[in-house]
């Protein structure tokens, strides 16, 4: 920073003596008469030009007399000069557009936390923000806030209020983190007991309460959990043994398997996010690629066996089948050969009554009701592959 700094002044002050020069008009016959006189008497001058004279390599160099070599070697010096100040600009303009970032997922964390958990639903105090900061990790704003509340926050509530802030700074919640921490420092009023008052036994909650919070509580903390980009979660199962240990089954799309080193590091995740030590996660791989529908020229019926597809679509009610139906070069000469008899008599009529008929050939081989089959129209291949529903 000294150095660059240093060249920078030493270049700023060899402009401005140049354009002194310039305007003062030095550069005459006369004056370039003294300096020559100058340089052949003053003894430092001959020193200087004694050492430079011993070397060969030195005699070499000529002065740059000329206004544009001057501004030709200023020019490079200069240029030289701006890769440095390139950088230094870019990183402050990096740190400028990072602090900005962080100023808004500020404003919209207080904005949203007013709005939604600041207070109970009869108007009461909740909680007030303690402290909130926000870093930036791995591609993500953390936020990081600690309110004191009368009543703890759910999980539920704080993918609510990522979500929030998500919509607010209209970005995708993938980009964000919010640790909601809450620290119980006021006491709830409804909740103190009464001078005098008989105290009211509390009623367990039944199983059905304790089953939905769990659900609530764990699809919150496992929706956090990032697979790779090729693979896409689609259903989440709780196993209980006659043992009583649990196990995880996370049911995913992809054209492949994830590797063991990404399984690993996901079930250790998923473990740390239930705070369940111990738990057995098991990721299950259903096949999303592409499976092609061969057609005889003209024929109605697909050669293979879909009964595979429709099985893992029936197993799964958030699972369609998006099937893209084509017409070949040989069905078009087939149709114009030997047109369907009940059909338009006209080639792109022929075509579409074809490819409904192909298409409620497919359905009935799937086994699954037409609702869950999407029809797509291709140019000349066929295929048919397993999707999330929306």
């Amino acid at each position: 920073g000294g150095g660059l700094l240093f060249l920078t002044n030493l270049l700023a002050i060899a402009v401005a003596a140049m354009l002194v020069f310039l305007a003062l008009h030095l550069d005459t016959a006369t004056v370039r008469a003294q300096v020559r006189d100058w340089m052949e008497q003053d003894p430092e001058s001959c020193r200087v030009q004694q050492f430079l004279g011993r070397y060969g390599i030195l005699q070499r160099l000529k002065p740059i007399g000329s206004l544009w070599g001057r501004g030709l070697a200023v020019a490079m010096v200069m240029g030289a000069l701006l890769v440095p100040l390139s950088r230094s600009f870019a990183r402050l303009n990096a740190e400028i557009t990072t602090r900005r970032r962080q100023n808004e997922v500020l404003r919209a964390t207080r904005e949203v936390f007013q709005e939604t958990l600041s207070q109970f639903p009869d108007g009461q105090v909740r909680g007030t923000i303690d402290r909130l900061t926000v870093q930036e990790r791995e591609g993500q704003s953390v936020v990081r806030l600690v309110a004191s509340t009368a009543q703890g926050y759910t999980p539920a509530e704080r993918l609510t209020l990522l979500e929030s802030i998500a919509a607010r700074l209209q970005k995708p919640p993938s980009l964000l983190d919010v640790e909601l921490i809450a620290l119980p420092t006021v006491v709830d009023n409804d909740r103190r007991p009464t001078l005098g008052a008989p105290l009211l036994p509390e009623v367990p909650p039944n199983l059905a309460e304790l089953r939905r919070k769990f659900i609530g509580e764990a699809t919150a903390a496992l929706q956090r959990i990032a697979l790779p980009p090729i693979a896409r979660v689609l259903d989440y199962r709780f196993v209980l043994d006659g043992a009583g240990q649990m196990s995880l089954e996370v049911l995913y799309l992809g054209p492949r398997p994830l590797s063991e080193d990404a399984v690993a590091l996901l079930s250790r995740e998923a473990e740390g996010r239930l705070q369940a030590e111990g738990l057995t996660v098991r990721f299950v791989h259903l096949d999303d690629r592409p499976v092609a529908l061969t057609f005889a020229p003209g024929q109605i019926e697909p050669a293979g066996d879909l009964a595979a597809l429709g099985a893992i679509a029936a197993q799964h009610s958030r699972l369609r089948v998006e099937v893209t139906l084509g017409l070949t070069a040989a069905d078009r000469n087939r149709l114009l050969l030997a047109p369907l008899p009940d059909g338009p008599t006209d080639a792109e009529g022929q075509g579409a009554v074809l490819r409904q008929r192909r298409y409620e050939a497919v359905v009935a081989r799937l086994g699954i009701p037409p609702d869950r089959v999407v029809l797509a129209i291709g140019e000349a291949t066929s295929q048919a592959r397993v999707g999330v529903r929306r």
